[in-house]
């Protein structure tokens, strides 16, 4: 599972590259949506059209099978924070999204200039810089 995630990841990266658009932005935010897909595999296993009708077909109960699907799902989550929630490079990647005007409009509190005190320029903003900010958010 952990290793069709990060090969879906990897077409992702070439799609983008091909098309010539910034990565890093587009890295964060499929890294959050992977982890939330864990997650919630962990939790309530996803289940296929194809698995379903084949336990309807042959009168299986699907739910007998949770129990393998969450662990295989806990294992892929363990994996995957593991390896990538303890890269360094994660927070260049979510610092480098503030830079995206449609990711600073996609929610009102995206606008605070704090959240992005992993930019060092961030961590103690002057007025000018502040005045700027407001004007990139697009606030009055």
């Amino acid at each position: 599972m952990f290793l069709l995630l990060i090969n879906r990841l990897v077409n992702d990266i070439e799609f983008f590259k091909i098309r010539d658009k910034p990565l890093a932005p587009f890295l964060a935010t499929r890294l959050e949506l992977t982890r939330a897909r864990l997650f919630s595999g962990v939790e309530i296993p996803p289940k296929s059209n194809e698995m379903i009708k084949l336990c309807e077909d042959f009168n299986i109960d699907l739910t007998i099978h949770d129990s393998f699907f969450k662990e295989a799902f806990q294992l892929a989550l363990a994996k995957f924070d593991k390896h990538i929630n303890n890269n360094s490079a994660i927070s260049i990647f979510t610092a480098t999204r503030y830079f995206d005007p449609c990711f600073i409009q996609l929610q009102p509190h995206y606008h605070n200039i704090l959240l992005y005190k992993d930019i060092k320029e961030f961590k103690n903003p002057t007025n000018e810089l502040i005045t700027e900010w407001g004007i990139y958010c697009g606030l009055n």
